[in-house]
């Protein structure tokens, strides 16, 4: 797909090294959270959730927008996670069409681990980049999410 991009003059050579070097990183990124983790039917979404969860409960539209999933997404994602005896759904007392998750006592462990990996890969770009790179990295990558969030919320419209 990359070459196909470069032939049609789409997208330059610097944006490919760029997304190259984004997909090497997220590659790594899971291959250590999925050991780390010591399972590997936990995505890095569920992993976001599990960490979400462990500061409080949350509804479905909450999670769907903390993750930028869509809720049939988000449905799927928590049902799995039902199955998997890592969340619970309760009815909110308010409006019992809207369902609140909570982490059960097993998911409360999975998130204790997964809090454990963000730490454990925050510690490693502690130790390959200085503090000035980490924070001219943040905001290059701040940078780019916005530009590419006002594209997304411009389509919504």
């Amino acid at each position: 797909m990359i070459c196909v991009l470069i032939a049609r003059n789409i997208v330059d050579m610097s944006t490919i090294e760029v997304l190259e070097a984004y997909s090497l990183l997220r590659r790594e990124i899971n291959y250590i959270r999925s050991t780390q983790m010591g399972f590997h039917h936990i995505g890095y979404k569920q992993m976001l959730l599990l960490t979400r969860l462990m500061k409080t409960e949350a509804s479905m539209g909450e999670l769907a927008d903390f993750t930028l999933s869509d809720k049939a997404s988000m449905t799927r994602m928590v049902r799995s996670l039902e199955k998997a005896g890592l969340v619970k759904r309760k009815a909110f007392a308010g409006d019992r069409r809207m369902s609140i998750i909570e982490l059960t006592a097993r998911g409360r462990v999975y998130g204790a681990k997964a809090q454990e990996v963000r730490k454990s890969l925050g510690a490693i770009f502690n130790s390959a980049l200085s503090a000035h790179e980490q924070k001219e990295l943040t905001r290059l990558l701040n940078k780019t999410s916005a530009a590419m969030q006002k594209i997304r919320l411009a389509k919504k419209d």
